[in-house]
């Protein structure tokens, strides 16, 4: 669901990046004729559009954009470049620009598999991109903010809301990367922090009974209060090989857990946490089946241990420890 829901949103920003450009080529003919332009441009609609030459900035009401496989609609967007970086283009076009803002309102993302909407969204993007060579564009740092947000994996038909978020990537993401597995967000990742708060995870009552080791009938399954919680945290760092999730938190009514991931391309499998709150019919429903493999989860807070590495030709180690109360 993540892999898909960045590969949405790199379309988004490519989406956003291209239409600045051919904003600004086309920025002398006037706001009128230029809306004109875009409205007769396959697959774009725009109401209007206010240019702000001195700031840099253009704003546009009412965006549409079909694309299939997706769409993008926003009530509001706005674009701001650097003005040092678009005086330099005017008088010499093989000049890059390298940074952009966006801010947008009543955004919609569907495609087949996604839909995502956001009541305000905030996107500051450092990168590379030529207007002799656009399809060579390369995002290499963004800050995203986003207001009351929605997502929803139209396949499992599970949804995931939000009251704010921040996100925070390093990387090197062009027109050729193709996120499809979890190597893939590896090899392009250098920082990757993320903070949801108010998260809000849910299920189709129809998925439930699929679930293993589940049983649908559960009391803590059936209460959708279980799946609001309070923030959910992480700090990513990747060397193109290796990726190492720290301070991760997340905070449920259902569990409480924080720790540190480890993941690599080879398959390595390293997690070192903490739960110190677990709701208690989930250890009960869970340690009969878990009794077969000689697992029990202990009673209070505990340790969570797994350390899987293929290259060891090992089985994977799993411990959960009472964790001592002082």
């Amino acid at each position: 669901m993540k892999n898909r829901f960045l590969k949405g949103f790199i379309i988004f920003i490519s989406i956003i990046l291209v239409m600045f450009i051919f904003i600004f080529i086309a920025i002398q003919v006037g706001e009128t004729q230029l809306a004109n332009m875009i409205n007769t441009t396959d697959n774009t609609r725009i109401s209007s559009v206010d240019i702000k030459l001195l700031r840099a900035k253009v704003i546009i009401k009412d965006l549409q954009i079909h694309q299939p496989p997706l769409s993008v609609e926003a009530e509001e967007l706005s674009l701001t470049a650097s003005l040092s970086e678009l005086v330099d283009l005017a008088f010499n076009k093989g000049k890059e620009l390298s940074q952009l803002r966006v801010y947008a309102s009543g955004v919609r993302m569907k495609s087949d598999t996604i839909e995502f909407d956001v009541s305000h969204l905030v996107v500051s993007a450092k990168g590379r991109v030529s207007l002799l060579d656009i399809n060579n564009a390369h995002l290499f740092s963004s800050e995203i903010t986003i207001d009351d947000f929605r997502y929803e994996q139209k396949e499992s038909d599970v949804t995931f809301i939000g009251a704010a978020g921040d996100i925070y990537f390093v990387g090197d993401i062009d027109g050729n990367t193709n996120i499809e597995n979890l190597s893939s967000v590896i090899e392009v990742l250098d920082i990757l922090k993320v903070d949801i708060q108010k998260p809000q995870i849910i299920f189709p009552s129809t998925s439930m009974s699929s679930i293993p080791l589940l049983n649908a009938d559960s009391s803590w399954l059936k209460n959708s209060d279980n799946f609001k919680g309070e923030v959910i945290s992480v700090e990513a760092y990747s060397n193109k090989e290796i990726l190492k999730a720290e301070d991760i938190l997340i905070d449920f009514p259902l569990i409480t857990i924080d720790g540190e991931l480890t993941l690599s391309t080879t398959g390595l499998i390293h997690i070192d946490s903490r739960v110190t709150h677990l709701e208690e019919t989930i250890s009960t429903e869970l340690n009969p089946f878990l009794a077969f493999f000689g697992f029990q989860i202990p009673k209070g807070a505990f340790t969570f241990f797994i350390h899987y590495d293929p290259s060891e030709q090992a089985p994977p180690v799993i411990e959960m420890k009472p964790i001592a109360v002082t």
